[in-house]
Parts: C-alpha cells; structure tokens; sequence
C-alpha cells in the first residue's frame, strides 16, 4: 500500500487592497500641478469648523484653495509618528508650503477642504521628480499608519494561560 502523504491545507490569511490615496504630479509648461484625492474617512479625520484659505496653494483659475484648521488630536498623532515610525519627521503644520519645510516633511496638503472629492493644486517653485518620489515614498508611510491607527476598525484579543 502506497504511503499517502495528507495535505493540511494552509489557510492564508488573505489581506484586502484599498485605494486610500490617488495621486499625480505632472509638469508642462513650466505649470506644476499635483492632483489629490483621499477616501473621506481621511478628509473627515482633518475636518474643523474653522476654514482659512491659502495664499499659496492655489487651483488652476489661481484662487487660493480653502483649507482646514490644524486640529490638536492631530497634533499629538503627528508627534506620535515621529517618535515611532519616520525615517524623516513629519508635519502638516506649513499648509501651502514646500514638501520639505524646516527639516520637516510636509504632508499638510491633507488639510484640504474637499480633499476627498479630488483637489488640483498649482506648486510654484520647481519640484524636482526626485524630490516628488522621496516625497511619495514618505507620504505612503505617513498615510499607512493614519489609516491603520485611526481609519481602521481593529481588534486585539488575547488569551494569557498560566501554568501553575
């Protein structure tokens, strides 16, 4: 009789993909333009009663785009951040600003009124694609752990045994 080896069939756990953030930088002309859009669990996370509007960032027709009030919750997540996960520290402080300000990254485009429907953004002064890339990179990081500590429901159980 043949020795049948039985299988166990290994169940993978098996991890869903979401688009959480769309993203294109594109230059012509001289006219750099970023487009953003974020799912609205993202906007809502940034969203205040208070709205300014920006004297730098601004939309194709020139106007400067509205955004949110620096919230405190923020704040703290931020510091958060930079204390367990950055490679480069983090803020969203320096609306309308470079992507690097003050040895920071700058990820306070986030803070957009209406981030979540898709904004375009006219970037003056040259942005290197380089410095787009590294800049990406940095933001992936900066958005995975948003999601994953404030979007997504998460569970933890554990079970301590003693053996006594």
């Amino acid at each position: 009789m043949k020795n049948k080896k039985k299988e166990k069939k290994v169940k993978q756990l098996s991890l869903d993909k979401i688009n959480v953030v769309n993203l294109e930088f594109t230059r012509s002309k001289g006219i750099q333009k970023l487009y953003i859009e974020v799912v609205p669990k993202i906007e809502e996370l940034f969203r205040t009663d208070d709205v300014k509007i920006s004297r730098n960032y601004k939309n194709s027709k020139g106007e400067g785009l509205r955004y949110y009030s620096n919230k405190e919750e923020i704040t703290k997540f931020i510091a958060r951040f930079n204390e367990i996960e950055s490679r480069n520290r983090a803020t969203v402080e320096y609306y309308g600003m470079n992507f690097y300000k003050n040895e920071y990254v700058n990820f306070s485009i986030l803070r957009t009124v209406g981030i979540s429907e898709g904004v375009e953004v006219i970037i003056d002064g040259l942005v290197l694609q380089q410095e787009f890339k590294i800049w990406l990179a940095d933001f992936a990081q900066y958005i995975k752990f948003l999601y994953m500590n404030f979007v997504q429901k998460t569970a933890t159980k554990a079970t301590i045994s003693l053996e006594i």
